[in-house]
């Protein structure tokens, strides 16, 4: 026959099935919230960019943003690899950040779909899109300094370095997760002044949650 074990407030907090005999549990962290929830679905998405022309400083070249509200983006990976083709200006370097962003959806640029890791999960509610010369982000907002940074030599050409950032290797919390609520974004920025003939490839992993 099937089991159960009840907590104190009379929710279920352990089951066992009369067939398969197996036990399965809901873990709450003591705060009260689940840990290790289900995600209602799991995304990735690559891109792909070389510069066409200069941007200033500071332009957000990648975004993704949360636009649903009833909605948590967990950011599980992002992989950049930085290389560059051009004319070299001499000894220099060029450096790039990752952000939080929020308070809106960036704009302009090319918009990606992302790919369901899982055929049967509902579409992204994430907004993801790239422009080399700078993405519109009128309303938006850093939040503090980057999150991580990626620098590269421009002092030769055929430079190319990778960076890759795991916020949920194994052994790690699911509050390693990078999250983002309504209107919070990842953005990725040139500090200084993009030169033509840097590529920019990678891709960025994510599950969501209902909050």
């Amino acid at each position: 026959m099937a089991a159960k074990i009840d907590g104190d407030t009379g929710a279920t907090t352990l089951q066992i099935g009369a067939t398969s005999k197996a036990a399965s549990a809901t873990l709450y962290d003591p705060s009260g919230r689940e840990v290790l929830a289900k995600p209602r679905g799991s995304y990735l998405v690559g891109f792909l960019w070389r510069q066409t022309a200069a941007s200033v400083a500071n332009s957000t070249q990648f975004a993704i943003a949360n636009t649903d509200s009833t909605i948590v983006l967990q950011i599980r990976a992002l992989r950049f690899i930085i290389g560059f083709d051009g004319t070299a200006p001499g000894a220099q370097g060029r450096g790039y950040g990752i952000h939080r962003t929020s308070g809106a959806v960036a704009t302009a640029g090319t918009q990606l779909t992302p790919t369901l890791k899982r055929s049967a999960d509902p579409a992204s509610v994430a907004d993801v899109r790239f422009l080399d010369t700078g993405l519109t982000t009128t309303g938006q907002t850093i939040q503090g300094y980057a999150a991580f940074n990626a620098n590269l030599s421009v002092d030769t050409t055929s430079r190319v370095q990778s960076y890759e950032y795991q916020l949920m290797a194994p052994g790690r919390r699911t509050s390693s997760r990078l999250g983002l609520r309504y209107l919070e974004g990842v953005s990725f920025r040139n500090s200084q002044t993009a030169l033509v003939g840097v590529t920019v490839s990678g891709y960025i992993e994510w599950d969501e949650e209902l909050v």
